[in-house]
């Protein structure tokens, strides 16, 4: 059953990656597990962030949230069985929010402005890596 996750996963997201083949998917279950953790997180970040400034981008980033949690537990059991600590995939969500939360930081309260353009900068990559590989 957990390998049809597996399998389930990723057709999902070699479909939605058709407009991006250039994007390479892990295909190990660690490292999907990984990726679609850290993404989950970073998104859950931004969109905290969009909530509490009543954007209406929030409910897209929730959605992107919401499908890479989903993509996380179908691929969880096999990266378990391969090895992976069951507590790995909330380290790396944490690590994801840590990551979106610190650049968010810099780029609303650092004094030093080439610092709150590169966190801008690396925000907006981290956001669109995670989304080219859901569109």
């Amino acid at each position: 059953m957990t390998r049809l996750g597996a399998s389930f996963a990723i057709a999902l997201i070699t479909a939605l990656q058709a407009a991006h083949p250039a994007l390479a998917l892990p295909n190990q279950p660690k490292e999907m597990v990984e990726i679609f953790a850290i993404c989950s997180g970073r998104m859950e970040a931004m969109a905290t962030r969009e909530r509490a400034h009543a954007r209406p981008e929030a409910a897209e980033i929730e959605r992107l949230r919401s499908t890479f949690e989903t993509l996380l537990e179908a691929t969880l059991p096999d990266a378990i069985a391969d090895g992976v600590g069951a507590g790995q995939a909330a380290l790396w969500r944490n690590g994801g929010w840590r990551e979106i939360a610190g650049l968010l930081a810099d780029v609303d309260y650092s004094l030093d402005q080439r610092r709150a353009d590169m966190a801008q900068n690396m925000l907006r990559r981290h956001i669109a890596n995670c989304r080219a590989l859901l569109l």
